[in-house]
């Protein structure tokens, strides 16, 4: 998942760095060839070759020392997806001698690769096109988060509602119709009502 430390990080890595955008989803065609996820193999194979073929296309524009370095920093995330299926319907990776950072997504990209310094226009753009969304789901015994963000659904942590009636005037004492129960009653829901006002400006 891309979070916001990933923002700040990435524009920090050692450069040169590879940076590929490449789709891993099952559901490509590419990527369910002989041996691949959709066939009883594994998967990664289509996106392997994607990767190495316009690697060694983007190195035949470099000179001799940064061609073979970008071959060679191909070959390894190559040789990480190969045989392996992601899970997700994407991944960007930036990739170079001091640097390996992999971030699947659940979102669709355009393949592209790039040599140099970390290539993030695709992934600003992404993380603008798909902006976070969260859901409360309220209780009398507490609230649950959810955020959803790039096609992921995130659980933050839950908050309980802790009701302690211990130092009330005990139930027991006030049961039945009248006005001792009704205060209890409005002692509970004001309780709830706080909690739930204090929810919604969390």
């Amino acid at each position: 998942m891309l979070t916001a430390q990933d923002f700040e990080e990435l524009p920090r890595l050692e450069s040169p760095v590879l940076t590929a955008y490449l789709d891993t989803n099952p559901a490509n065609p590419r990527n369910q060839g002989a041996g691949g996820a959709g066939r009883g193999g594994r998967g990664g194979r289509g996106t392997a070759t994607w990767l190495r073929s316009a690697a060694r296309r983007l190195a035949d524009r470099l000179g001799p020392d940064e061609n073979h370095a970008l071959i060679q920093q191909a070959q390894r995330l190559s040789d990480r997806l190969q045989g392996r299926s992601s899970g997700s319907k994407s991944l960007v990776a930036f990739v170079g001698a001091k640097a390996w950072k992999l971030i699947p997504l659940q979102v669709a990209v355009e393949e592209e690769l790039y040599w140099g310094t970390p290539a993030l226009a695709q992934l600003a753009w992404l993380r603008d096109e798909h902006q976070s969304s969260g859901i409360v789901v309220l209780s009398r015994s507490g609230a649950r988060f959810l955020l959803y963000r790039m096609g992921e659904v995130e659980e933050l942590p839950y908050r309980p509602l802790v009701l302690d009636t211990s130092q009330w005037r005990s139930r027991s004492l006030v049961t039945g119709v009248g006005k001792e129960q009704d205060l209890f009653e409005k002692r509970r829901e004001s309780h709830y009502e706080r909690f739930f006002r204090d929810v919604a400006e969390y």
